[in-house]
C-alpha cells in the first residue's frame, strides 16, 4: 500500500496503526511468548507484518536470545 497520495490523517492513522496495532503487539507477544516457550518447543502461527523489521517476531525473539526455524509446508 502506497502513502504517498494519502492525507494528513490518513497518513496519521497508518502511524498509529504500525506503532499500536504491529509493533506494540509484537512486544506483547514476546512476553507472553516467554514464558510458553520456557516450557519446551514451541510453534506459533502469526500474520506476516509481524515477522519483519527490528521490531518484529523474528528480531524481538532473537535478541532474548531464542533460536527459530522456518517451517516451510
Amino acid at each position: 500500500m502506497s502513502l504517498d497520495a494519502s492525507t494528513a490523517a490518513e497518513c496519521a492513522l497508518n502511524d498509529r496503526f504500525v506503532k499500536q496495532g504491529i509493533f506494540a503487539r509484537n512486544r506483547r507477544m514476546v512476553n507472553r511468548l516467554r514464558t510458553d516457550y520456557a516450557h519446551g518447543n514451541l510453534f506459533v502461527a502469526v500474520g506476516a507484518l509481524h515477522l519483519p523489521g527490528q521490531q518484529g517476531l523474528v528480531s524481538l525473539l532473537r535478541g532474548r536470545g531464542y533460536d527459530m526455524s522456518p517451517i516451510f509446508f
